[in-house]
């Protein structure tokens, strides 16, 4: 019985978790969406447009992870 709880507990934790980072990566959607790229990125004066910077873009490393968390 008490192994019960404790899952129960831990399915609970993880749902709190999982929508707290679900939250995390649509706000970043969101400025995405709302901006052009990011300033000083690679320290030239220039902006690195989102478009570079996500996936199929000349440096989508940066946010790979990011966008696979979106496919989730």
């Amino acid at each position: 019985m008490g192994t019960d709880i404790h899952v129960f507990a831990d399915n609970v934790r993880l749902r709190e978790v999982n929508e707290k980072l679900r939250e995390g990566i649509k706000a970043v959607r969101e400025l995405i969406d709302e901006s052009y790229g990011v300033d000083g990125l690679h320290k030239n004066g220039q902006v690195a447009s989102w478009d570079d910077l996500e996936l199929g873009g000349k440096f989508e490393e940066w946010l790979t992870a990011f966008n696979e968390a979106e496919l989730v």
